[in-house]
C-alpha cells in the first residue's frame, strides 16, 4: 500500500516526459538554425532563422531584428501538390524576405543544406532569381555558412554547427 502512491507518481512522470518528447531529432524530421543578413543599395535586413523540414512539412522562421512577431513560412506537401501558407504582411523588407523564401522552395533549400560535402564538391542551389553557394564547412561537413544572391540583394545565412 506505501508503494502505490510512488509507482502511479512514477508511471506518471514516465508517461509526462514521453508524451512531450520533442520529434525534431527523429529520422524523419531535420531542423537547421541560423542568423542571416540581406542587403541591397538601400535596404538592410537581419534577423535568426531556423527551417525545420520533415516528410510532408517544411517551415521557415524568421525573427527580423526590427520586428518583434515571428514570421513563417510553411510549405505542406501532398503528393505532387505543395500549398505555402505564410503571416507576413505586406511591408516592402517582409515581402522581400517572403517571395526569397518562396522561391526557393523550403523542402529542396533544406535536403540541399543538409547534405555533407567537401566545398570543392558541393554543388550550387539555383533557381530563376536565386543562386546560393555554401561558402563554410565545419569539421563534420555540415554547412556553417551560404551566401547568395537574390535580384538586386545579396545575403549571408550562418548556422549553428
Amino acid at each position: 500500500m506505501h508503494f502505490k502512491k510512488p509507482f502511479l507518481l512514477s508511471l506518471f512522470i514516465l508517461f509526462i516526459s514521453c508524451s512531450t518528447t520533442n520529434l525534431e531529432n527523429g529520422s524523419y524530421s531535420k531542423k537547421i538554425i541560423g542568423k542571416f543578413s540581406m542587403f541591397s543599395e538601400n535596404t538592410y535586413i537581419s534577423g535568426k532563422i531556423s527551417i525545420f523540414n520533415q516528410k510532408e512539412i517544411s517551415q521557415i522562421k524568421i525573427n527580423l531584428d526590427r520586428y518583434p512577431k515571428t514570421f513563417l513560412v510553411t510549405e505542406v506537401r501532398d503528393g505532387n501538390q505543395k500549398k505555402i501558407n505564410s503571416n507576413f504582411n505586406e511591408s516592402y523588407e517582409e515581402n522581400t524576405v517572403k517571395n526569397l523564401i518562396e522561391e526557393i522552395t523550403i523542402s529542396r533549400f533544406s535536403k540541399w543544406l543538409s547534405e555533407l560535402c567537401n566545398l570543392n564538391e558541393c554543388k550550387e542551389y539555383a533557381t530563376q532569381n536565386v543562386t546560393i553557394t555554401k561558402e563554410e564547412i565545419y569539421a563534420n561537413k555540415k554547412i556553417k555558412k551560404i551566401v547568395g544572391s537574390y535580384k538586386n540583394f545579396k545575403f549571408a545565412v550562418i548556422f549553428k554547427s
